[in-house]
């Protein structure tokens, strides 16, 4: 599928078809991996079957980037609603500065490794960006609070140690709803 959602001679409808079977695989992997216990129910033909119940309440939650289309997310969404049923999904909007269109709220800087390579270092992967400080912001700013929220520096590819922006919640930066 990889090799056919690639292909530059793929049509439209293929590519959709590959592309939304990848990610509902994907899905399927991931909520694998959730705490689960053992539930035992009774089949349409009397006999006792041991599954599985997953431990606690689940909810998703999408994270776009300001500029972005809501829909962007669409196809992992409708993965989680064909494998959870009644799921509630939430959005999280991450904040763009600037004109440029660039993200810089939680990008993690750059290892010096990773800084020698950064035209291949991919700025879309989760591991880019510092998902226990963006929590927190998410967090503070559902309690009613201002947090201040770093700046990402693109030249260095670091976060300014002195500047941050205070965000309150007449700034509306995150965005949850759904849940």
């Amino acid at each position: 599928m990889h090799t056919l959602i690639r292909d530059k001679d793929i049509s439209k409808h293929d590519f959709v078809f590959y592309s939304d079977r990848l990610i509902l695989l994907v899905m399927e992997h991931g909520l694998g991996h959730l705490p689960f216990t053992e539930k035992q129910v009774v089949t349409p033909t009397g006999s006792i079957y041991t599954g599985v119940d997953f431990c606690k309440k689940l909810c998703g939650v999408s994270i776009v980037l300001s500029g972005e289309s809501m829909e962007n997310g669409e196809s992992m969404e409708n993965a989680l609603r064909a494998c959870c049923k009644g799921i509630k999904i939430g959005f999280f909007l991450i904040h763009r500065d600037g004109h440029d269109g660039k993200q810089d709220s939680f990008y993690r800087g750059l290892t010096p490794e990773e800084s020698k390579l950064v035209h291949e270092y991919n700025f879309d992967h989760p591991d880019a960006f510092d998902t226990e400080q963006l929590l927190e912001c998410v967090e503070i700013l559902k309690s009613g609070l201002s947090v201040h929220v770093p700046i990402y520096d693109f030249k260095t590819h670091q976060r300014s140690s002195d500047s941050f922006r205070q965000l309150v919640d007449s700034h509306t930066v995150g965005l949850l709803r759904s849940l």
